[in-house]
């Protein structure tokens, strides 16, 4: 009996799914600690999950990163800074036998979302802020929810209080009648005007319009009960709005601001003078502050001398 031919190109055939058959791996699967996807900057720890088909070996681990990382350690950890789409990839090598399989993992990180609004309302008006409560004064309010993919959003809103102005002043004159804001008003009558500020506020004016043995025709500043100097270009300063009229001079004017323990924390002669809320370069504080006016005017062709005084209130 002859024996049988044997058939070297059969066996170069099978070698390699001989070789296949002894890989250890059949797949893995990537899994990373947990994280908030809403947060960026964020340190994210990569793991490999290994699908064995017989006793482990010797491995080896190659991490690409889409952001341009990578990593040989079996449980790398990463940071990743911009909120973006990434892409881990991970090809795990048998080192005993050759064989490597590779798997990817997608993730997006985004970040927090911040809103800031300045809101400017009247000193008379409430403000609903965005979590429904309504406010009255000037502050710092901030309210997180979230947005419509579930991540946080926080709302930072700057509320600024504009003063009202609810003015009484007395008008003396040495004619019959006076024109104020254009109307004509006679000697003994009351005059109601009301107005609005330049952002939208309250402005109530009365006018008592009257005359006496002086026959003064010289109105009393108008003085703001409030300011706010906080550099945004509006009531940023303190001063009386002087009101002179044809026939009446300043002779001599004194305008000082106090604090509450009565130190004097400006003055000045110049009636276009203005306090900016600072004391000696520092920035003086929320608070009331007191104010005086010492004037000497000349009207119909008499002298008379005015002291002011009030209140104010500094907004910060």
């Amino acid at each position: 009996m002859s024996k049988p031919a044997f058939c070297l190109c059969c066996l170069l055939a099978l070698l390699p799914a001989l070789l296949c058959a002894q890989c250890s791996l059949d797949g893995i699967s990537i899994s990373t600690s947990d994280f908030m996807s809403c947060d960026s900057p964020a340190n994210i720890t990569f793991s490999a999950q290994l699908d064995l088909n017989s006793s482990p070996t010797e491995y080896s681990y190659n991490w690409q990163f889409s952001d341009g990382a990578s990593s040989a350690l079996e449980e790398p950890t990463v940071v990743f800074v911009e909120p973006e789409v990434y892409i881990a990839s991970l090809t795990v090598t048998d080192l005993v036998n050759g064989c490597s399989v590779s798997d990817t993992y997608q993730f997006e990180l985004t970040s927090i979302q911040v809103i800031e609004e300045t809101i400017r309302v009247c000193a008379s008006e409430s403000y609903q802020l965005p979590s429904g409560v309504y406010v009255i004064g000037a502050g710092v309010y901030n309210y997180q929810d979230v947005d419509e993919d579930g991540c946080p959003r926080i709302t930072i809103t700057t509320l600024q209080v504009v003063p009202d102005y609810d003015l009484e002043i007395e008008v003396l004159t040495c004619d019959p009648f006076v024109v104020i804001e254009g109307t004509e008003v006679n000697v003994g009558r009351k005059y109601i005007s009301y107005n609005q500020t330049a952002e939208g506020c309250d402005s109530v004016r009365t006018y008592y319009v009257d005359s006496d043995d002086a026959e003064v025709v010289f109105d009393d500043p108008v003085v703001p009960n409030a300011f706010s100097p906080n550099g945004d270009g509006l009531n940023d300063t303190f001063r009386p709005i002087l009101q002179l009229k044809p026939g009446s001079q300043l002779l001599d004017y004194q305008f000082e601001v106090f604090d509450r323990w009565g130190k004097q924390l400006y003055h000045t002669s110049y009636p276009q003078g203005a306090w900016e809320g600072v004391y000696k370069g520092e920035f003086c504080q929320m608070d009331h502050y007191t104010w005086q006016i010492l004037m000497k005017v000349s009207e119909c062709n008499k002298t008379r001398d005015i002291k002011l005084g009030g209140a104010v209130f500094l907004l910060r």
